[in-house]
């Protein structure tokens, strides 16, 4: 529960303090307990704003590139944050025929960095409790944005039998994510493949139980096991819902 609580006051502390527009209270005290931050938080939100932290929307319509280093949060995204205070944005660098993001309208690495950073000063500077967003990102064999690493798939990755290899995997798809300001990281895959009419098994380690608990063990650790306080971790989401592959 104590890494949970860290998770959502990772960066609430002086900068942030310096923000905030309208509240001052011990949740902006980095010196204090994490507890004793988090209760004082949660005594000042409404349960608007706490369902709001909560929210999960799809993030590649939430910045607007103005130039070849200057990208801006959009309308789509202020009235997002206006009307939910929305927590957390999913996706947000992603580059792929569903988010219609390419090479000539997607952001290179730094145009992500730089889209990150705008996003958090508008959220500190424009909502009651200046509190930063989650960005989670797709990342199951790679951070599934333009300039990224592309590791083979889950079988593809499974066929090496090396969980030593797997943690490197995962060493290099959280620091890609974390320098562009992500938090969050999809993957790993670890749905059992039995049936070979699911037209999802190539995300998967197979069959084997116990391959793809080692080879996914092996990528958590990699990714820095969900401590936010290593430059390079993210939080790993193991996926999918149970039984999805069944």
């Amino acid at each position: 529960m104590k890494k949970i609580y860290t998770a959502l006051l990772f960066s609430l502390g002086i900068t942030v303090a310096s923000y905030a527009r309208t509240e001052k209270g011990a949740f902006l005290d980095a010196n204090l307990p994490t507890e004793q931050r988090v209760a004082d938080l949660l005594s000042r939100m409404t349960v608007e704003e706490k369902v709001g932290q909560l929210l999960c929307p799809l993030g590649w319509e939430m910045y607007e590139i103005t130039g070849p280093k200057s990208v801006e949060v959009s309308q789509k995204f202020k009235d997002l944050i206006q009307q939910t205070g929305a927590g957390m944005l999913w996706a947000t660098y992603r580059a792929d025929p569903w988010t219609r993001k390419t090479l000539d309208n997607g952001l290179t690495p730094e145009q992500a960095a730089r889209a990150g950073n705008a996003i958090q000063k508008y959220v500190i500077e424009n909502t009651r409790f200046g509190i930063p967003v989650f960005l989670a990102e797709e990342a199951p064999h790679g951070h599934m944005a333009i300039g990224t690493t592309v590791f083979p798939t889950g079988l593809g990755m499974a066929a090496t039998w090396n969980p030593e290899l797997m943690h490197t995997v995962g060493e290099i798809i959280g620091r890609e994510v974390r320098s562009q300001g992500g938090h969050i990281s999809y993957g790993p895959v670890l749905d059992l493949s039995r049936d070979p009419r699911w037209s999802r098994v190539e995300e998967t380690f197979g069959e084997d139980p116990l391959l793809a608990g080692r080879m996914g063990g092996a990528m958590v650790g990699g990714l820095g096991g969900g401590d936010l306080s290593k430059p390079n971790s993210t939080i790993a989401t193991l996926k999918h819902f149970l039984a999805y592959a069944v």
